[in-house]
């Protein structure tokens, strides 16, 4: 069992596995990991005070992705974590606000913050590479309204898509907005790749775009 806050969680709880162990985070943003054949503890590492229980009604915590022997993860409390997998150390911690999955791409990691910034990270140190504003072409009202809620990387450009039914397709080498393309009105999911074509859910209906 792990610690239970007042109010559930905005967001499900991520899971990743590898060989004989499960990771997973809890709504206080408690990583753990557990032998997935006995349910033994091997380490537990706290990223949030457990003084401040409040703020557990507010934290949303991406994914979790393993990469190179790292668990990679950020949340909407401006923090973003690289934990060695063997111990649960913090390898290092960036200032960056965001509940997306982050990708990873050799030495880079890419994410997307809260306010539609594309930020690029090395992977190894934590230092922050580049950061672009995505959303810079779009008028103060419309800004204020659209928030990210996925993308995936491709060989040349990011996809991103957005509350307000916007596809943002980017530039990865200098992370300029190429172009935006509006779908729907309302929120539609992370898109999902397939045979060379983007696959993308909304409330009725899936859309398929080339």
């Amino acid at each position: 069992k792990t610690e239970k806050t007042l109010i559930k969680s905005q967001k499900k709880i991520s899971i990743i596995i590898k060989d004989n162990k499960v990771f997973f985070a809890n709504s206080l943003g408690d990583i753990t990991a557990i032998e997935s054949n006995s349910g033994k503890l091997l380490w537990q590492t706290p990223t949030q005070s457990k003084s401040v229980y409040e703020d557990a009604m507010f934290l949303k915590i991406s994914d979790l992705i393993l990469a190179n022997n790292s668990i990679l993860f950020s949340n909407n409390m401006n923090e973003f974590f690289s934990l060695d997998e063997t111990t649960g150390i913090i390898n290092w911690k960036q200032l960056v606000n965001s509940s997306l999955r982050p990708t990873r791409v050799n030495d880079f990691i890419f994410t997307v913050s809260e306010e539609g910034f594309l930020i690029v990270i090395d992977f190894k140190t934590g230092r922050i590479i580049r950061s672009t504003d995505l959303f810079k072409n779009l008028k103060k009202k419309v800004r204020k309204k659209i928030k990210p809620t996925g993308f995936i990387v491709g060989k040349k450009n990011l996809y991103l898509t957005t509350s307000t039914g916007r596809l943002v397709i980017a530039g990865i080498e200098n992370g300029q907005t190429i172009s935006i393309i509006k779908l729907d009105s309302e929120k539609i999911s992370r898109p999902v790749v397939l045979n060379e074509s983007l696959f993308i859910a909304k409330n009725d209906s899936i859309i398929k775009l080339n």
